[in-house]
């Protein structure tokens, strides 16, 4: 049973006042309704919010207030959290639900979030587990926009074996068969940042401030800073325009490819993207021969060595 804050209704037959603050009435009555139902909100619930807050396809500001002191009030699952915040919130980079990449229509919050997790390793079970909760399925189906998410997480993000085999899972689940590839749409959008900035003004924008960027004192005496980059694309770790992934079309992204001893190695050239897997660092260095920047196939591999000779390290105690 929800617990209501001392409330009193004021001059406005919409309005009510919760905790100091003017709030949307019918919204926060339907809250209620539905709290006595649930005592915490999912992917459901959250959708159901938001729709009740929807005034002929506009959220007035009043709205917004009130869904934010919703969701710090009453506690919900972590993926609805990060949905409806995103859709009270939308992040700077864009107030859209769906969004293109390379001309497919996508779902941005669940994109969003996949990539969030794997930004700095590969997304596992149980992270592909809870992104799903952020996918409708209600009716027993999943949009064409969901699908296509699902789509361009497995082929363009990394991803463990397990997460695979689940994501094309879920695809099969709902209809859409093995060899689904999404259709690009003639409405998206030409622009491509790529070809508008050169690298180097791209490098000039980023690297005093980004994501991946942090610091460590170069001596004993913190006198001298050195900077070092947590890209996934980044081979050398080190924040520099050589080999930042962020500034660089062309680049290699060497990763744990999921099983005891694998490796993933991406590399990115042309604006085409090559994906490698296996455990036997050598033989990948070959792969690799002739798809990659000549400067980063030594650093690449280095990395992959050290990579490989951790997991395998990890795989031997796994053992005992």
């Amino acid at each position: 049973m929800v617990q209501h804050d001392h409330h009193h209704t004021i001059g406005n037959k919409n309005a009510v006042v919760r905790g100091g603050k003017k709030l949307d009435k019918d919204l926060v009555l339907f809250h209620e309704k539905l709290a006595e139902k649930h005592a915490m909100y999912a992917m459901a619930q959250a959708k159901a919010l938001w729709d009740n807050a929807l005034d002929g396809n506009k959220i007035t500001e009043r709205e917004r207030s009130t869904l934010r002191y919703i969701m710090a009030k009453f506690p919900f699952e972590k993926s609805a959290m990060v949905w409806l915040a995103d859709m009270v919130d939308p992040p700077a980079s864009s107030t859209k639900e769906f969004v293109f990449t390379e001309g497919i229509k996508i779902h941005r919050p669940v994109w969003d979030e996949a990539h969030r997790v794997t930004q700095d390793s590969i997304m596992d079970i149980e992270e592909a587990r809870e992104m799903m909760k952020m996918v409708d399925t209600s009716s027993g189906k999943v949009s064409m926009e969901d699908a296509n998410t699902i789509w361009c997480i497995l082929n363009k993000l990394h991803c463990s074996e397990a997460t695979i085999k689940f994501l094309r899972g879920e695809l099969t689940k709902f209809g859409y068969k093995a060899d689904f590839v999404p259709a690009k749409s003639a409405h998206a959008p030409t622009f491509n940042m790529t070809n508008q900035a050169s690298s180097e003004a791209v490098w000039q924008c980023v690297k005093k401030q980004n994501a991946f960027l942090y610091k460590q004192p170069a001596n004993c005496t913190y006198s001298k800073l050195v900077c070092f980059s947590k890209e996934a694309s980044n081979v050398r770790s080190i924040s520099t325009y050589t080999y930042s992934g962020i500034a660089n079309a062309d680049s290699i992204t060497v990763v744990p490819g999921g099983g005891a001893d694998d490796l993933k190695v991406s590399v990115t050239a042309e604006g085409k993207t090559s994906v490698l897997k296996g455990h036997d660092a050598k033989q990948m260095a070959r792969k690799v021969e002739g798809l990659a920047r000549k400067d980063l196939k030594a650093a690449a591999m280095s990395k992959a060595t050290h990579i490989h000779k951790a997991l395998r390290t990890a795989k031997g105690a796994s053992k005992k």
